[in-house]
This record gives C-alpha cells, structure tokens and sequence, in this order.
C-alpha cells in the first residue's frame, strides 16, 4: 500500500515538472523568427541562415514561394556547412514564405523585389489646353523606379490647377488631372518626383479658355443662277461651319427640277444635269458637323429653250398679220377693194406693219377765223335791217283803205 502511494506521487511529480517545461521552453522552440528582406531587380542577394563547423548536415524545409531567382543554397566552406538563400532577383513582387531548420528553428520571412531606383525624371512634357464648362483629363508621368511619388508642388509663381481640377496619383509614377474647369485663364503649375534616389521638379502651362460660338451657315445665295431647257447647268451650293467643312446634302424629301440631280460633298453640294422643263423651283439643302445642323430654302428659275421662244415670237407675228374685220360704216363695195392678206402669201423674213388709221384734213386755223368774223358781221347786219323796219312802222301815218277812198 505504501509502495503504491509512492508510486503515484513520483507520478504526479513527473507530470508537475513535465508541464512546468513545456510551459517555459516549448514557446520559444516553436517561435518563428520573423525577417524581412528586400531586394531591386537584378540585383544580387544572399543571406546565410545556419553555419555548423563541425560540417554537419543541415535539414531544413520551405513552406511558400521564393522571389523568382532566389534559392535555398546547401554549402560547405572553411567555416563549415552553411545553409544560405542567394540568387538574383527577376520579378518585382511582395513574396512571404516559411523556413525551417533543424537544430536553428523556424523563420517566417517577407521579401520585397522592387524596380531598379534611380533619380526621378518627368516623360511628360506640356499638358493639354481646356475649355471652361467641358471636361478635362491629362496625365502626368515620371520615371526612376522604386517607391515613385507625385505630387503638386508650389513655389515661386505656381499656382494651384484651375478651378474645377483635381490631381490623383496613380502610383508607379502615374498621375491624373481630372475634372470640369469652371474659369478661363492661364496657369502655372508644378509636380514633384521623389524616391529615395532623390526628387525631380516640372513646371506645366495649362490654358483655359472661354466655349467658343459655333456655328455653321450657307455661303452661298439663296436665288441660284438662272437654268435653260436642253442647256447643261452646274452650281456649288456652298457652306461652312466652326468646327470644319459640314457635309452638304439634299434634305430628304425635296425634289429638283426634272433633269437635275445633286451630289453631296464635305464644303458643297454639286446642282448639276440638264434642265428637262421651264419654271419657277423651290428647293432646301442641310448641312451638317457633328451636332450642328443648318438649312435654306434655295430658288432656281429654269427658262425655255431657244427654239420654243422663237416659235412663240413667229406665232405672234403671224397673228398680227391678219387684218381686223372692217367697220360697218364701209360699203361692200369699197370692202371689196381691199385685197386680203394671209399668212401664206408673206415671206417670213418680211414683217409688214398695220396701216395708220386715216386722219381728216379739217380747217386751217386761219379759215375757221374768216367764218368766224363773217358770220358775225351776217348777224349784226340782221338785226340792224330788223332794228329799221320797226321803227319806220311805228313812224308812218295811217292811211285810209283804198277801198274807202273809192
């Protein structure tokens, strides 16, 4: 019985010390050792994490991803056995892996490969203008590797942007000005590249202007030249606008005169063929940019050909060639001595023209004076006459009747 308790209290003793050991030592034997590298492209690393004299194996495993170029290297020299991580490094990256090694303990370990560093320089060389109200990007770029940051910077006579623009830095020595200016004017502003090479300064001109007016607009007269029938006709419907040569074109739906047709162009419309049909025409043309648009009434008066007005010029003469029907105060007679005169019987080249109606002589001024002055003297030696044979009836006695007398 006694032996017994003796047994279980060695045993509890043992656990006691067993606990109390890995409580002290077992945090500290599985503890990685945590280490950070860093590296440029194609550069040469190497650093040795275990070294036995006595040139005894070293064990170890890897759990994770070495940089590319990088290796875990087994080696013996006059110090001894060494286990070292060497190489040259390849890709730029952020890489974490594990190490573990007999007898050294563990390592956890973040390796940083970066671009070959070397002093900042500017690509960019100017920025481009803007337009108040109309949106605005351009990119400011640098090189010289490493930890790249741009920046505005202010001195002297820089300026902040304009108003309405804002920078981002990008990263990997990309920056962006971006936004919507609001005010015209012109500005000086500076960016500054840094590394931990050094830094690079660059001064930019950004021009904002007012919006500018388009417009487009027929250049051309609204009345065209004048057409033939049967004769060829060609005209340049011409315009323009602000922003370039528009194209010119026939709006859908308008017609030309028979015998006309027109070929669009950048700057001008071609109005050209042969006029089939005499007559007043209306037509409307559109000229187009981008958004703009513009369009006009055009008039075209196409005339008859030559042979049709000198057909209606013969006609006419024709007609006036055919004597009027004699009035009726004409006897039959004197009608009938009048010869008759038809188209057939003139030449076409002669053209005779109607008679003058016959004027009456009259009286000269002279003889209508005479009568004038003899008719009078005539009245007024009848009404003296007249005058005298009163009076002597009112002056004579009254005699007796010669039947009285007898």
């Amino acid at each position: 019985m006694r032996i017994q308790k003796k047994s279980v209290c060695l045993q509890f003793f043992t656990a006691i010390l067993l606990l109390v050991f890995l409580c002290t030592f077992l945090p500290y034997a599985s503890a990685a050792d945590y280490k950070t590298f860093s590296c440029d492209v194609g550069s040469y690393f190497s650093y040795r994490f275990a070294n036995n004299p006595d040139n005894y194996a070293i064990y170890y495993s890897v759990d994770g991803t070495l940089p590319p170029g990088l290796r875990i290297l087994s080696s013996i020299d006059s110090d001894g056995a060494n286990l070292t991580l060497c190489g040259t490094c390849t890709a730029a990256g952020q890489y974490h892996f594990e190490l573990s090694i007999s007898d050294y303990g563990n390592f956890s370990i973040d390796f940083t490969v970066s671009e070959p560093v070397s002093e900042p320089s500017f690509l960019t060389t100017s920025l481009p203008c803007g337009v108040v109200g109309e949106a605005y990007s351009a990119s400011v770029t640098a090189t010289g590797g490493g930890a790249l940051v741009l920046g505005q910077y202010y001195y002297g006579e820089c300026q902040e942007l304009p108003a309405g623009l804002t920078f981002q830095d990008q990263g990997n020595g990309k920056g962006t000005i971006s936004g919507t200016p609001t005010k015209a004017g012109t500005y000086q502003v500076a960016f500054c590249a840094s590394n931990k090479a050094g830094e690079e300064y660059a001064t930019y001109t950004i021009d904002i202007s007012e919006p500018s007016k388009a417009y487009i607009k027929f250049d051309t007269k609204k009345s065209l030249p004048n057409a033939t029938v049967g004769e060829s006709y060609s005209v340049k419907i011409k315009a323009s606008s602000s922003e370039g040569d528009p194209k010119v074109e026939l709006l859908s739906g308008e017609s030309l005169p028979s015998g006309l047709s027109c070929k669009q162009n950048y700057g001008y419309a071609l109005l050209s063929g042969v006029p089939a049909k005499a007559g007043s025409y209306q037509f409307t043309m559109i000229a187009y940019y981008s958004e703009y648009t513009a369009k006009q009434t055009f008039t075209i008066v196409v005339n008859p050909s030559v042979e049709t007005v000198s057909s209606s010029a013969s006609a006419a003469t024709s007609s006036q060639l055919i004597s009027p029907p004699l009035s009726s105060g004409i006897s039959e007679t004197a009608s009938s001595s009048i010869p008759e005169i038809s188209a057939s019987s003139i030449g076409s080249p002669m053209v005779i023209a109607p008679a003058p109606p016959a004027q009456n002589p009259g009286l000269s001024p002279a003889a209508i004076v005479w009568i004038s002055v003899g008719g009078g003297l005539l009245l007024a030696g009848g009404a003296v006459i007249i005058y005298l044979l009163i009076k002597r009836k009112h002056a004579s006695p009254n005699l007796p009747d010669r039947n009285q007398l007898d």
